[in-house]
């Protein structure tokens, strides 16, 4: 009989350490988010976020989705942006968009609706004018922009072909081992004329706010319309070039990390490229309180025989 008490014992205490709550809600960015349903995940794949989309007006509480690449960050606990540099054909200039807002923990609650009022503007990125005009737009006097064509995620330019392109070259990258060494590998490919598809380079940036606080750009998306512009080198160029202004106040949140750590670290390594929350619902079921209310109801039971 003490067999089974240790047993369940252990197993109840499992169930606590793997388990992650996350606050689960949506609502409009012009409103007030008064979100106070909880729900229970698996705390070794998957963890809390807030999301606050400027593209279509919402924010979101919940977990990162398991299909997100994101959800391989270890012990992650940062802010993270989705910006767009895009050419104004009319009033001939560049300017920034901030399309999306993230905020990333891996403990119980960690995703406070309180901490919404604090990730609007926390920090910016932008290139230099200059640097976008010689090598995203299209010059007056070039002919036709030529764009590498790979079949496939490639590491190298000489396994792509370069070939003429009509419209436009839209160049992403991928990363490839990331547990060693970032490895720039990218996809490459010529779209069709399209006007309301403008000059511009998206960038997917994390603010790590564990230890030392650093930036990582995590994807980079460059639509262009110059010759050689869809070379592999433009990803390195494009990171000695970036200009960021950070404004997250770090007290905010590592006031809200609890003293005694109860976070829960995934095993995996961090890979670096675009993110997606799940969308909540209203009749998530807490697993993990019915498991918790059965073992309790054994556990006495194990002990009143005894």
């Amino acid at each position: 009989m003490i067999f089974y008490f240790i047993s369940l014992l252990v197993l109840f205490n499992v169930v606590q350490i793997d388990s992650l709550s996350c606050y689960e809600c949506s609502c409009k960015i012009s409103e007030k988010c008064s979100c106070t349903e909880t729900v229970f995940f698996n705390g070794t794949n998957t963890y809390c976020v807030i999301t606050l989309s400027n593209l279509d007006g919402r924010i979101v509480l919940g977990h990162i989705d398991r299909s997100s690449p994101k959800k391989q960050i270890k012990n992650p606990h940062y802010v993270s942006v989705l910006e767009s540099i895009i050419y104004d054909d009319l009033q001939k200039r560049w300017y920034s968009r901030n399309d999306m807002v993230n905020y990333g923990c891996n403990w119980d609650k960690c995703n406070d609706p309180k901490l919404i009022q604090s990730l609007p503007h926390t920090f910016s990125l932008n290139l230099d004018s200059s640097w976008l005009n010689n090598n995203i737009l299209e010059k007056s006097d070039a002919t036709k922009p030529s764009c590498y064509k790979c079949d496939a995620q490639s590491c190298v330019d000489e396994s792509c072909k370069e070939e003429e392109c009509n419209g436009l070259c839209r160049v992403r990258n991928v990363f490839q081992k990331p547990e060693n060494s970032p490895e720039d590998c990218y996809e490459s490919l010529c779209i069709a004329h399209d006007p309301s598809i403008k000059n511009k380079v998206i960038i997917d940036a994390n603010y790590h706010l564990n230890g030392e606080k650093t930036l990582d750009l995590w994807e980079i998306d460059v639509y262009c319309r110059t010759n050689n512009c869809s070379r592999l080198e433009i990803f390195k160029e494009i990171r000695e070039n970036i200009k960021s202004t950070i404004m997250i106040d770090d007290t905010v949140f590592e006031n809200h990390k609890p003293e005694i750590s109860t976070v829960i670290i995934p095993t995996v390594t961090t890979p670096l490229v675009t993110e997606t929350v799940t969308t909540p619902t209203s009749n998530s079921l807490t697993l993990h309180g019915t498991l918790t209310s059965l073992l309790l109801i054994f556990m006495i039971w194990a002990v009143t025989l005894y």
